[in-house]
């Protein structure tokens, strides 16, 4: 409402009047907005002090409100992963229940390979829950490592340098290799490339040579039982980890001096001042060779749950075949070849400067040292 100029034909009454009504409205307009609002300060001008603690107060109100809704957000995620959890537990139970089960020594071979069967389907679910458990797009059992650099190349191969700045990661094979490395490749690579298992030929007990120049053989454990064999005048310390009678099989060429292991829960370590070229085949085995330079691989196409040590020395582990296959390097510069495209491959290079020729998929992670990783 403009403001009027008093005149000779002013009606004063008229304009204090005005005045008046406009005051009256300004007070009327700001009570309703205190009412509406709920709030006594909605401008700087009602309380400028006050306006600016209520500010204050909202923001951290809102902020509040939001942490409320987070850890909503948690117990969400929390309560999902427990539903996965639970259902592991289910089966596991299960598992164990099947393990007490057939360790009473009361059924037979077709039962036993039934009971084992339906142990590896177990061991499926429980790893597809372990893969597929997600919340909002977030793996719930799988948190990256947030310390160590990652880098995915081809084929799947998630490849972990380690904890030196100067590893090598490289799509190709890299020519310039050191010459020892080189030289210790080429003389590995008729073993590597071709299928290490063949058919072994039982008897009673002990080993005998054959007319092909091999040494074949079988030993029986009782369960649980821990034992040392000799193989061709080396040690070989064996514990059956079943709590049932089981057998070891093991096929040696004299010319090439490979020695193959059929073995099914078994744990093995090697002699220490002997170099060891072996190859396993079965399932749910450790290996761990000596302190010599050792060839340790692992294969055939149903191996499962094999594990390798490589121990000290400049070891060759390879995985030409299997799943849920494990390889050490451990102490030593080591060279580890990984072949197979069947799921759970995981490798780690220990201490030492290794080199990783990946063929297929995998977790492959080195570990100190200046590390090379060739992916194919």
């Amino acid at each position: 409402m403009g403001v009027k100029m008093i005149s000779l034909t002013s009606d004063v009454a008229d304009l204090i009047l005005q005045r008046t009504l406009a005051y009256n409205t300004t007070g009327l307009n700001d009570c309703i907005r205190r009412m509406t609002g709920g709030y006594k300060i909605n401008q700087a001008k009602d309380n400028a002090a006050g306006f600016s603690i209520v500010t204050d107060l909202s923001t951290k109100i809102s902020s509040m409100l939001q942490v409320q809704q987070n850890t909503a957000d948690g117990i969400a995620l929390l309560q999902t992963a427990e539903g996965g959890l639970e259902e592991i537990e289910n089966l596991l139970r299960r598992l164990r229940e099947l393990s007490v089960q057939v360790a009473n020594g009361t059924y037979g071979t077709q039962s036993r390979e039934a009971m084992q069967k339906e142990a590896d389907e177990i061991i499926e679910q429980i790893e597809q829950i372990r893969n597929s458990m997600q919340y909002n797009g977030m793996s719930l059992y799988e948190a990256p490592n947030e310390n160590i650099g990652v880098t995915r190349l081809a084929n799947s191969a998630k490849v972990t340098a380690g904890t030196y700045n100067n590893n090598t990661i490289s799509k190709i094979y890299t020519p310039d290799l050191p010459a020892k490395t080189v030289e210790r490749g080429n003389s590995l690579s008729a073993a590597f490339s071709s299928p290490a298992s063949a058919a072994v030929q039982k008897t009673q007990s002990g080993q005998k040579a054959s007319a092909a120049n091999t040494i074949e053989g079988v030993e029986s454990f009782a369960g649980n039982e821990t034992r040392t064999i000799t193989i061709d005048g080396v040690q070989y310390t064996v514990k059956n980890r079943l709590t049932t009678v089981n057998e070891l099989t093991y096929s040696k060429d004299a010319s090439s001096g490979v020695l193959t292991f059929q073995v099914d829960n078994f744990s093995i370590t090697a002699q220490k001042d002997v170099a060891h070229n072996v190859v396993i085949t079965g399932k749910s085995t450790y290996f761990t060779g000596g302190n010599l330079n050792d060839t340790i691989t692992a294969d055939g196409v149903v191996s499962s749950w094999i594990t390798i040590y490589g121990g000290s020395g400049d070891d060759v582990l390879n995985i030409n075949n299997g799943s849920y296959i494990s390889a050490f390097g451990e102490d030593g510069n080591d060279i580890i070849n990984s072949k197979s495209n069947q799921q759970e491959i995981n490798t780690n290079g220990g201490s030492g400067d290794d080199v990783f020729n990946i063929y297929a998929g995998g977790n492959h992670s080195g570990g100190d040292g200046e590390d090379t990783f060739n992916v194919f």
